[in-house]
């Protein structure tokens, strides 16, 4: 039974370590948490149908692309209940919402459209009973996800091959439980910190009890008051001699409240006459998700203020006070803002970056409107970092990548521009991206000193059958490595089709994600709202757009003179070099010699 045990020693292992790299800011957007479960793609699914029976969306290719993804997620979820209904009605009910791309035509031209929009809007009303229908009775999902994990983590698994397909099933019930708590309300970091802290050091002897503990914390989604407590301060005092509407509170009155007695705590909440502390309590299922909630309220503070000492300058501290009312003893100091993007780069990269662009900015060859989109691309990404409000911060980045599609001299939409050659540059880099990123995970873990052939500065042994054969070996140590080696082997030096199959899901992936930021943006600029976890999908706009940034300015950065002289170095010549070297890569099949020779370096300067 020896046997047994070690690999369910590898799955716990694995949870973990899934858990933590799923919620990392710093790993690569494929290997973070999905935006969407199962059951909250459902929700969205719900709101995308409203949005188009109000004209807010505009092309039935939206709805469609979602109800594809939709699609997807059900047939290959084994967690959703039916109740009365069942998988396949759903599915085949689901399938008809392709009537919308259909021409309203009739052959006696008769009033089709009129017909044609009762039926639809017939549909519609069916389709959006049953996605409610299906909320309803599965308001447990998250349960049922936790149920499953606990089930692989504690079978017994005698084949090999069987254990290494409930790796993936472990896997993606992880990803999908992690999507499912932020929809319900938690924060993605608050459930990285969980697992930091609480099973730092698991071994199989413990591993059970914080199993139960985890189960207990994240099952029953019990929403707490909190107080969360902001430090408003301004240049010269004489707006916040004002406390229109009680607006502030004493420090005394707080300490009072709470029964404060906590040093930290007590330090915040001293001022000076230019300081004063705003109160905000807000029903949260975590601290983080409180502040979150209550910066929303400070805000319209903060805009009122403004209109009314508009020369006067008022910010609030980076740090904020937050303390779960229940229980005072459980008061924390946190920083208003998470870095959203944790890959800090290293100083050379910003000095790199600065020659780069002087040089761009100086080649004759090269159009002046490409310095320009670049420049303004780097503008909005300081606008974007020094912004507190999410919606600000993800317009500035979606700003920015606008600004480096457009083109209003072709007869092109931007969006469709962005979602092709954002793609296909993506696509060109994605198994160098991959490979590099492994590369660095070796480095930082021993076990690169049991692989014959590692190399810190060449990645050629990354190109060997033999190197992930050891890896793959040592899951026993270094589960996640082994699993990601397993998973990058399978998708090197398997045929034509497989390859052709990851680099295809990656691109459908790519595509939806871009058309569900696309619905952010119009929310935001339209409506003035989003119906969305902003926080976590700005993360993966950021990237892109720091991504696209790397890769125009290492392209633009050594560009020699065209044939004439007067046709200038555009984007456009940028898009069809990147297109031209994925199309490349599909005739050569997706080698691994190719793919990771192809130009430009992954690392990102920002």
């Amino acid at each position: 039974m020896q046997i047994n045990f070690n690999k369910n020693f590898v799955l716990e292992r694995l949870f973990i370590e899934f858990f933590q790299e799923l919620c990392s800011n710093a790993t690569l957007d494929s290997y973070r948490a999905k935006s969407a479960s199962p059951k909250s793609i459902l929700a969205e699914l719900y709101q995308v149908l409203q949005d188009w029976k109000d004209k807010k969306i505009k092309t039935a290719d939206t709805v469609i692309e979602l109800k594809n993804e939709v699609l997807e997620l059900l047939e290959t979820d084994d967690y959703i209940v039916y109740g009365k209904t069942s998988k396949k009605f759903i599915i085949s009910l689901l399938n008809k919402l392709n009537d919308l791309n259909k021409s309203a035509k009739s052959n006696d031209n008769t009033k089709p459209v009129e017909i044609d929009k009762l039926i639809i809007n017939d549909l519609i009303q069916k389709i959006e009973y049953n996605l409610y229908y299906l909320l309803i009775i599965n308001e447990h999902y998250h349960i049922n996800l936790i149920n499953k994990i606990q089930e692989i983590i504690t079978s017994t698994y005698e084949d090999e091959n069987e254990f290494v397909k409930t790796q993936y099933v472990l896997h993606k019930t992880c990803s999908y439980l992690i999507s499912d708590l932020i929809n319900n309300g938690f924060s993605r970091a608050f459930i990285r910190q969980y697992f930091d802290s609480n099973f730092w050091k698991t071994n199989p002897s413990n591993f059970t009890k914080r199993f139960h503990e985890f189960k207990t914390t994240f099952s029953y989604e019990t929403k707490i008051t909190f107080a969360v407590v902001f430090k408003l301060s301004s240049n010269t005092g004489i707006a916040l001699k004002e406390n229109i509407k009680n607006i502030y509170t004493e420090s005394s009155e707080i300490i009072t409240k709470y029964n404060i007695d906590n040093e930290r705590a007590l330090g915040f909440l001293q001022v000076n006459e230019r300081e004063k502390l705003i109160l905000i309590e807000t029903l949260a299922l975590d601290r983080y998700q409180a502040i979150s909630n209550a910066r929303k309220d400070v805000e319209i503070i903060l805009d009122v203020f403004h209109l009314i000492k508009y020369s006067e300058s008022q910010t609030i501290s980076s740090t904020v006070l937050v303390l779960n009312t229940k229980n005072t003893k459980d008061v924390y100091t946190n920083k208003l803002q998470s870095r959203n993007d944790s890959s800090q780069s290293e100083p050379e990269n910003y000095i790199e970056l600065i020659n780069k662009l002087v040089a761009i900015k100086d080649n004759p060859c090269v159009i002046d409107e490409v310095s320009d989109k670049l420049y303004s691309c780097i503008k909005h990404l300081r606008l974007a970092n020094e912004s507190n409000s999410p919606e600000q911060k993800f317009l500035n980045c979606w700003i920015g990548l606008e600004n480096i599609f457009a083109n209003y001299n072709i007869d092109s939409s931007t969006f469709r521009r962005i979602k092709t050659n954002l793609v296909n540059a993506h696509l060109v880099s994605y198994t160098k991206r991959n490979l590099h990123s492994f590369h660095k995970m070796l480095t930082k873990s021993p076990i690169r000193k049991q692989i014959s052939h590692y190399n810190e500065t060449d990645l050629c042994y990354l190109k060997s059958k033999e190197t992930y054969d050891q890896i793959i070996g040592l899951e026993d140590k270094f589960p996640l490595i082994a699993f990601r080696g397993r998973y990058l082997k399978s998708m090197i030096f398997n045929d034509v089709g497989q390859k052709k199959k990851y680099i295809n899901k990656h691109k459908k992936n790519l595509e939806r994600h871009l058309t569900r930021m696309y619905r952010i943006r119009n929310e935001i600029v339209h409506d003035a709202r989003t119906s969305y976890n902003i926080d976590n999908i700005y993360i993966n706009l950021r990237y892109y757009l720091t991504f696209v940034l790397s890769k125009c300015v290492d392209f633009f950065s050594d560009c020699k003179p065209k044939p004439l002289l007067k046709n200038m170095i555009s984007m456009d010549d940028f898009f069809s070099y990147q297109d031209s070297i994925l199309e490349t890569l599909a005739l050569e099949d997706y080698s691994i010699e190719k793919s990771m020779n192809v130009p430009h370096s992954v690392d990102l300067f920002i």
